[in-house]
C-alpha cells in the first residue's frame, strides 16, 4: 500500500472511530462523505446519505438560506451551533454541529461533527489513532498527507474540549485550539516538549508520573489539574488514555481536557453559602429538624430543644413524641404528615405553619415551622428538612398591630363616608337635592370643552317658575319649597343621560345642561307635560290656575369653543323672551 492510500485508510479509520457523526459537504449542500456514526444516528445507509443533501436531514434554516451562507462562508471559518436533525423514520433529535470551511484541492468543502445531545456520550476515544497515523511521517508529507492533516486539525479544532496528542516519550505532537486556550500554551510552543518543559517540575513531574503509569498499564485515568493561565488559573478535568499503533502497541497518549473552572468556583461558593447558612441558623435562633417520612424518625438539633424548652440530652425520635409538646388546639394541624407530604410533592411547594407549643413550665410559645422535601434523582424523597423559630413576641406584636390597623381602617372608612357626604353637600342644593350652582359651573365648563373637542352641540336651558313670588305670598314658604322640590324632581327625571345635569341656579330659577343635544323640543315638552300632570294650584297666576314654567333654551354647535358665561347669558335672554311672550312656554335660540 502506497503512502496516499495508507493516509486515506488511516483518515477513514479516524472518522469512523469518532464518537460523533462526521460529515463533509460541498457549497451546494451535497453530502460527500459520512462516517458510520452519522448513519447510525440518522438511520440511513452510507449510500443513501451520499445521494442526499444537508437540507434533507436538517430542520434548521431553509435550503435557500443555507445556500447563501455556504456561498459566503470564507475558508478557515469555524462555528458551533445547535439545531434539530431528522432521522429516516421522521423523528427529530437535537444535535450540536461543529463545522469548518476549508479549501481542499481547490474546492470549498465543509467538514463537521454532529453530536447527538440526547445521549451526550463522551467522545474522543478514537483520537489516539491519529498520533499512530501522523507520527514519524512529517518528512514524507505529500499533498494527500497535508490534506489528511488539515482535516485532522479541523476535526480537533471543532471540539470544545481541549485535545492533546503526545508520543511515548511524552512529547506533544498536536494541540487543538481549545487545548491552546485552556493551557495557555500555543501549539508552536508545545511541539516536541514535555509537560515538565512547559509547566515546570512542580506540576510537570506529577503529570509525567501519571502519563508513565498510563503508558505502562494502558488504562484510562481521569484527574483534576489546575494551571496558571495568564493572570488567572484554570481547573481542568483531564481524561488520559493510551493510543496504540496498527499493531496494538502503545505509541503515545491522548488527553482530553474539559474546563471545570466555573464548576469548581460554584462548588466553592456553595460550600461557603452552606457554612454561612449554618452560622445564620445559629445566630438567628433557628432550630433545625430532619424527619424520615417512611421510618418515622425525627432528628432535632440542640437549638430546637432550647426553643421547645426541653433537654437535648433526652431526645425524642418520632412524631408521636413531638405531639406531646404541642398545644392541644394545634396538635392535629401541626402533625398531619402524610397528607401534607403528598400535597408538597404534588405541588412542588415548601411547607410553612405557625402553631403553639407548651413548655414544661406551662408557658405557651408561638413558633413558626418551615420545611422542604428535597428532590431525589432516584425517586420520591422520603425526607423533610426544616427549621422552627420562636416568634412569640413578634406574633403578639403583630396581633396588636392588626387590631390597631383594624381600628384605623374603621376610622378611615368613617372619615371617607363623612368626606363623601360633605362633598355631596358642597355640590348639592340642600333644598331640592339636585346640583347647586357651583357644581353647574364645573360641569358646564367641562361640557363646553368636550363639545369643542368632539365638535358636538351643547344645549343650556334656563327655567323659571312663573309668578313664584305671588305663589309664596298666597300659599306660604313651606308650600313654595314643596313646589320647587317638585320642579327639581321633574328636571332630574328628564336628565337621564350620563352627562345631563339638572341644577338649581338660585331662588325659583333652574338650569338644565344637555351636552350633545341639538333638538331639545321633546325634552322641554316632557317637562311641561310632567308639571301639568301634577296640577299644583296657583290661583295668583295670570296665565294658568296651575303652576307653570317659562324656559329659555340656547343651542350652540361648534366649530368655535362655547363660552360658559355666554351660554348662560343667551339662555337667560331666551327666558326673558319667553316671559315677554306671555310665559308658560319655551323659546329656543341657536348659535
Amino acid at each position: 500500500m502506497n503512502a496516499p492510500d495508507e493516509i486515506k485508510n488511516s483518515f477513514r479509520i479516524l472518522i469512523e472511530s469518532a464518537p460523533d457523526g462526521f460529515f463533509v459537504h460541498d457549497a451546494q449542500g451535497r453530502i460527500l462523505d459520512v462516517n458510520e456514526r452519522s448513519c447510525i444516528d440518522l438511520g440511513y445507509t452510507r449510500e443513501e446519505l451520499l445521494r442526499m443533501s444537508i437540507s434533507d436531514i436538517s430542520r434548521g434554516a431553509p435550503a435557500a438560506q443555507n445556500l447563501i451562507q455556504w456561498a459566503e462562508a470564507p475558508p478557515g471559518m469555524a462555528m458551533t451551533f445547535r439545531e434539530a436533525a431528522r432521522r429516516k423514520d421522521g423523528s427529530v433529535f437535537p444535535v450540536e454541529i461543529s463545522v469548518t470551511c476549508q479549501m481542499v484541492a481547490g474546492r470549498k468543502l465543509f467538514l463537521g461533527l454532529a453530536r447527538d445531545l440526547t445521549e451526550k456520550e463522551a467522545a474522543a476515544i478514537a483520537i489516539s489513532e491519529l498520533n499512530r497515523t501522523l507520527e514519524g511521517r512529517v518528512e514524507r508529507r505529500t499533498r494527500e498527507l497535508r490534506e489528511a492533516q488539515e482535516k485532522l486539525q479541523s476535526v480537533m479544532d471543532s471540539a470544545q474540549d481541549g485535545i492533546f496528542l503526545q508520543d511515548e516519550a511524552g512529547r506533544f505532537q498536536v494541540l487543538s485550539r481549545s487545548a491552546e486556550r485552556l493551557s495557555g500554551v500555543s501549539q508552536a510552543e508545545a511541539l516536541g516538549k514535555t509537560v515538565i518543559d512547559l509547566f515546570g517540575p512542580e506540576i510537570g513531574e506529577s503529570l509525567r508520573q501519571e502519563e508513565e503509569k498510563i503508558l505502562l498499564t494502558g488504562r484510562t485515568a481521569v484527574s483534576e489539574q489546575t494551571f496558571i493561565v495568564g493572570k488567572g488559573s484554570r481547573t481542568l478535568l483531564m481524561s488520559r488514555s493510551a493510543h496504540r499503533d496498527h499493531a496494538g502497541v502503545i505509541a503515545g497518549l491522548v488527553t482530553i481536557a474539559h474546563d471545570i473552572t466555573d464548576l469548581k468556583q460554584n462548588e466553592h461558593r456553595i460550600r461557603e453559602e452552606h457554612e454561612r447558612l449554618l452560622l445564620a441558623a445559629r445566630v438567628g435562633g433557628l432550630g433545625i429538624w430532619d424527619y424520615d417520612l417512611e421510618r418515622d424518625e425525627l432528628y432535632c438539633d440542640e437549638q430546637w430543644y432550647r426553643i421547645m424548652g426541653r433537654d437535648p440530652q433526652k431526645p425524642i425520635h418520632s412524631i408521636a413524641e413531638f405531639r406531646t409538646f404541642i398545644h392541644p388546639e394545634d396538635v392535629d394541624r401541626a402533625t398531619e404528615v402524610e397528607e401534607t407530604a403528598a400535597r408538597l410533592r404534588a405541588d412542588k411547594t415548601n411547607y410553612g405553619i405557625v402553631f403553639r407549643i407548651v413548655r414544661p413550665d406551662g408557658s405557651i410559645r408561638w413558633v413558626r415551622s418551615a420545611a422542604a422535601i428535597p428532590d431525589r434523582a432516584t425517586g420520591v424523597s422520603s425526607r423533610a428538612i426544616g427549621f422552627v423559630i420562636d416568634i412569640t413576641e413578634s406574633w403578639l406584636a403583630e396581633q396588636q398591630l392588626k387590631d390597631r390597623n383594624l381600628s384605623l381602617q374603621k376610622e378611615r372608612a368613617e372619615l371617607l363616608r363623612l368626606g363623601e357626604e360633605l362633598g355631596k353637600q358642597v355640590l348639592q342644593d340642600p333644598l331640592t337635592g339636585i346640583a347647586n350652582r357651583r357644581f353647574l359651573d364645573q360641569e358646564l365648563e367641562k361640557a363646553c370643552l368636550q363639545a369643542f373637542r368632539l365638535q358636538q352641540p351643547v344645549t343650556v336651558v334656563m327655567i323659571d317658575v312663573d309668578f313664584f313670588k305671588k305663589y309664596n305670598d298666597r300659599y306660604g314658604h313651606a308650600e313654595g319649597d314643596g313646589a320647587l322640590k317638585a320642579v327639581a324632581g321633574i328636571l332630574a327625571s328628564v336628565a337621564r343621560r350620563p352627562y345631563d345635569l339638572a341644577a338649581r341656579y338660585g331662588g325659583e330659577e333652574f338650569v338644565l345642561l344637555l351636552p350633545g343635544m341639538d333638538r331639545p323640543e321633546m325634552v322641554l315638552g316632557r317637562i311641561s307635560e310632567a308639571l301639568a300632570e301634577l296640577r299644583i294650584p296657583h290661583e295668583s297666576s295670570s296665565v294658568s290656575p296651575y303652576l307653570t314654567l317659562s324656559c329659555g333654551c340656547m343651542v350652540v354647535v361648534p366649530p368655535a369653543r362655547p363660552n360658559p358665561a355666554e351660554l348662560l347669558s343667551k339662555s337667560d335672554r331666551a327666558l326673558y323672551q319667553a316671559k315677554a311672550e306671555g310665559r308658560n312656554r319655551y323659546v329656543i335660540m341657536r348659535d
